[in-house]
């Protein structure tokens, strides 16, 4: 039993490195919107449009099934790891903490990524978000599986026809990011951030 808590442990501390890379990696592109939840955040805070917004939301999720179809034509069922689900079939519990997690992700990605212009500070946000969802990842993958991302958690899902418990993995996270952007526009309207211009 130790030895299992102890190897998802260090699952846990490599998937965190992860998340931190791709950040870094996808940030000058796209501004790492891998999430539908950051994408619907960043929607919601007028940061980007609601054309843009279904944009990367298919695409997201369109990737992150092409990505669980490569996993699986290598490892076949063993990819049943990969599914995100309650520990102890405890909805509730994974519900509230995939909430807690994705609102303080995105909270610090609405309140870091502000200062565009200077590369450091820019560089330093990347890092910070970076190590919150990392963070999140170390504290709540024994629990729900910490995926505070209802593309990956639909990735795996599809390819292996296991939709079950999926649910929490799309409410907690939108709820975390809606109410990461409310807290977001009361606390933060000194911010920065360029809002997206009204359609022409």
């Amino acid at each position: 039993m130790s030895r299992e808590l102890s190897d998802t442990g260090i699952q846990n501390y490599l998937l965190a490195f992860v998340v931190i890379s791709l950040t870094y990696a996808t940030a000058y592109r796209s501004g790492a919107q891998i999430n539908p939840a950051v994408t619907i955040a960043l929607l919601v805070t007028r940061k980007i449009r609601a054309k843009e917004a279904a944009l990367f939301i298919a695409c997201q999720l369109l990737g992150a099934a092409l990505g669980a179809a490569v996993v699986y034509s290598m490892f076949g069922g063993t990819m049943s790891a990969s599914l995100t689900l309650p520990a102890d079939n405890n909805a509730i519990r994974a519900l509230i903490l995939e909430t807690v997690m994705t609102f303080t992700a995105i909270y610090v990605i609405l309140t870091t990524l502000h200062n565009i212009k200077n590369k450091i500070a820019y560089a330093v946000g990347l890092l910070a978000i970076g190590f919150a969802f990392g963070f999140n990842v170390i504290l709540g993958g024994n629990v729900s599986g910490a995926s505070m991302n209802p593309a990956r958690s639909f990735g795996p899902a599809l390819i292996l026809w296991n939709f079950g418990y999926q649910w929490i993995y799309w409410v907690a996270p939108i709820l975390g990011g809606l109410i990461a952007s409310g807290l977001s526009i009361v606390l933060h309207k000194d911010l920065d951030i360029p809002s997206a211009p009204p359609p022409t």
